[in-house]
């Protein structure tokens, strides 16, 4: 499930990315097999493809679970990492990292 990022006028269409993520996984829920292998929400940033692999709950913390499906530094390909949960951010630039978290660098701006 690829997000475009929007902007200008098309900024009426954004989706936020608690809710595309809740669309993905109502979709996902219900299908079998093959399909399973769907990734989403993903968008691309300024680091590589970028998958929203869900929302966690860490004590009353509530956090986005992230990871770089490719990325420029091949360190981050793969790796977990946690924003803090906006239920309005539609885009990777508008999270912040998760406080407490080690994986917080990939947030950093460059």
């Amino acid at each position: 499930m690829m997000m475009q990022h929007v902007t200008g006028p098309a900024v009426q269409y954004r989706v936020p990315l608690a809710r595309a993520h809740q669309i993905f996984a109502a979709a996902y829920s219900s299908v079998a097999g093959l399909a399973r292998t769907a990734r989403g929400p993903v968008m691309s940033d300024g680091h590589g493809t970028l998958c929203v692999d869900g929302i966690a709950q860490a004590g009353t913390q509530k956090m986005f679970v992230l990871r770089y499906l490719q990325a420029r530094d091949p360190r981050l390909a793969g790796e977990p990492f946690f924003a803090a949960y906006d239920p309005e951010a539609a885009w990777p630039d508008q999270l912040q990292p998760a406080p407490g978290t080690p994986f917080s660098r990939h947030l950093r701006r460059r």
